[in-house]
């Protein structure tokens, strides 16, 4: 795993083996959470915009070519639906909620620790007491004898240390508590410092990891948020092209209707409503079958001259 250099001079300053750990696990959390969200903004983005298209589809431009297919004399070729569906070839990027990073927490042992300590203890205590028993001539055999010669072992224990002050039995309770614990104390320090540099160690590569995953994680965000940004912006224009389209069928069947179905016989105008309305299908046309997935750059294009289509025909409207 590749360090983030960048990061590690600032974790050291004030960040403790624990504080890193913490921090590492809340980052993959809300980054993964964050990414569960627009995944999820993204499929509700995109199952609007599939409703809408098969709406129009099967509504507006179904209509649309209903009336087409009456006209005489007539240059437009249409398709008919089900040559259109065949084609239809617009797909959704896929996303996926991959399966949640887990983080390798480092242990701290502190279960072996305590009973790694209690046998230490038990141990030089029982060593202690050993020696004091035979020095003290007990019968080490005889748990009886000894419990009853206590005071004697630990006096004896306590002559092993020559002073000019205190009591031979304080001596001797030192070294038969004394010594266990300190001992003990020890290896608790000891181990726990060890472990504690290993650990912090540890735990900076965990930190790294979690920020790496999260420049990931945001990266994906990023690209996630521009795709629903994509089809939001085809839902609204498409919606508004099926608002043109259905206006544009209700001028053509009321042409239909007064002026006849011989293209030829139609007034100028009644003839460029009819090219207004094909220019509108085809955008349309264009939307639904562009692949988001096989080709990105033709995407981008296809929305942005949708748009400015959109845009031109607004202006159109009311100029």
């Amino acid at each position: 795993m590749e360090t983030n250099n960048n990061t590690l001079p600032e974790v050291k300053k004030g960040k403790t083996t624990t504080e890193l750990i913490s921090e590492a696990l809340k980052c993959v959390q809300k980054v993964e959470e964050e990414l569960k969200k627009e995944i999820e903004e993204y499929n509700q983005a995109v199952t609007r915009f599939e409703v809408l298209k098969d709406e129009v589809l099967s509504k507006t431009v179904n209509d649309f070519h209903s009336i087409i297919v009456q006209l005489e004399n007539n240059d437009f070729v249409v398709k008919d639906k089900e040559e259109f569906e065949k084609d239809e070839a617009l797909q959704k990027k896929e996303f996926k909620q991959e399966d949640k990073k887990e983080l390798a927490i480092p242990s701290f042992k502190k279960f072996s620790r305590m009973v790694k300590s209690l046998i230490i203890f038990l141990v030089s205590f029982g060593a202690i007491a050993g020696i004091g028993i035979v020095k003290s001539g007990i019968d080490i055999k005889d748990p009886q004898d000894i419990l009853q010669n206590i005071e004697k072992v630990v006096t004896t224990l306590g002559s092993f240390i020559q002073a000019p002050f205190g009591d031979a039995t304080i001596f001797g309770y030192l070294l038969l508590v004394g010594v266990p614990l300190v001992l003990t104390g020890l290896y608790w320090l000891i181990t726990g410092m060890i472990i504690e540099k290993k650990n912090y160690k540890k735990a900076l590569e965990i930190y790294n990891e979690a920020k790496e995953y999260e420049s990931q994680r945001v990266a994906e965000i990023e690209d996630i948020k521009e795709s629903r940004g994509k089809f939001e912006s085809f839902y609204e224009n498409l919606k508004t092209l099926k608002v043109f389209l259905e206006e544009m069928n209700s001028k053509l069947k009321r042409i239909l209707h007064l002026e006849g179905k011989d293209v030829e016989n139609f007034h100028e105008k009644s003839k460029k409503d009819l090219q207004t309305s094909k220019e509108i299908e085809d955008v349309i046309l264009e939307v639904m079958v562009v692949n988001i997935e096989a080709d990105r750059e033709n995407f981008d294009k296809v929305l942005k001259e949708c748009d400015e289509f959109v845009q031109e025909y607004k202006r159109r409207l009311y100029a």
